[in-house]
């Protein structure tokens, strides 16, 4: 790779694996780097610089390379095509395949693309891929698990929808409540009446629902509704601060991780806010990914709730650092 000049991205689907790839590389007298989706920030932006300032050889990174980070790659090496999805592992589609190929290559340049098999990596899932990204190959039946009979028709481009997942919108559960006043306490059973109620809406006498469209999964949402209905912990002193129930609706909705949900929930419901850690440096390892993938749990609560990082934090430490002074 050196010799050659060339900068090349294996890609990996779990941080050990991006860690030990990285570090073989490294051994090998490699110039490589590892970026994940859990990197702090700062260590994420100071290797992408070096990638693009031509430092590196070798990038070992996960699937995110294929969605809007943009490096100087010439070729893209594949040790890996299985991922864990939050449910299971299972083979990459080849549409999320064909995106982290199309990173390889430069302008004008064609760009290669590698299949470490001694990895598990899948050779004819990546060669599909590699296809699919020159724009030589329709999106695979094979990505499809649905019957022939509910599959939606191809059009004429790559990409095909294979299913769709509904969710229900606060109108329709204020639908199934009685006389259709909506509380906090009535969601979790509007959200079963909904689910239950999907496939009547959507059928007809003579076609069933189609196997690709169902309803999400909504045990976690009706858990996370009815801890903030019923945990007397999270009830603010004042009622007038009280959260209206789209807000409540909107808190259990937060794409967070379960473990980082009661805190959030605690500070919003009580109109508090969350100090970060501050020392980032005293930590190391897993603990510091973890805090990483917290601090960003928080910031994207706070996109919809922004009390729950409160800039005025900001002069609270500012006056602690005067009076240490």
């Amino acid at each position: 790779i050196r010799a050659a000049g060339r900068v090349a991205a294996v890609v990996a689907f779990s941080r050990a694996a991006v860690l030990s790839l990285a570090g073989a590389a490294q051994a090998a007298g490699l110039r490589a780097t590892a970026i994940f989706g859990k990197l702090p920030p700062e260590a994420r932006r100071k290797q992408l610089a070096d990638a693009r300032a031509g430092n590196l050889d070798v990038v070992v990174t996960t699937d995110v390379i294929g969605h809007g980070v943009n490096l100087p790659i010439d070729d893209v090496i594949f040790a890996e095509t299985r991922k864990f999805d939050g449910d299971k592992k299972r083979d990459l589609a080849v549409w999320e395949a064909a995106q982290v190929a199309g990173r390889a290559g430069r302008g004008s340049t064609p760009g290669r693309c590698w299949v470490m098999t001694q990895y598990g990596a899948d050779f004819d899932l990546v060669r599909k891929a590699v296809d699919l990204a020159n724009g030589a190959l329709p999106a695979p039946a094979a990505d499809r698990e649905e019957d022939d009979d509910d599959q939606v028709e191809e059009g004429d481009g790559p990409l095909v929808v294979d299913h769709c997942v509904l969710s229900p919108e606060l109108a329709a559960l204020r639908e199934l409540c009685p006389d259709g006043e909506l509380s906090l306490s009535l969601l979790p059973n509007a959200l079963r009446l909904w689910r239950d109620e999907l496939p009547r809406r959507l059928e007809t006498p003579t076609e069933a629902l189609p196997s690709w469209v169902r309803g999400c999964d909504l045990g976690e949402l009706c858990a996370r509704l009815e801890s903030l209905a019923f945990d007397r912990t999270l009830v603010p002193k004042d009622p007038r601060t009280a959260l209206t129930c789209p807000e409540y609706f909107s808190l259990a909705r937060l794409p967070v991780r379960e473990a980082h949900f009661p805190e959030i929930a605690r500070a919003v419901a009580l109109g508090e806010a969350v100090r970060p850690t501050k020392d980032l440096d005293g930590l190391e390892g897993e603990d510091l990914e973890d805090e990483v993938a917290r601090l960003g749990d928080l910031i994207l609560a706070a996109r919809r709730f922004p009390r729950l990082l409160d800039d005025r934090l900001d002069a609270d430490d500012a006056d602690d650092d005067d009076d240490d002074d």
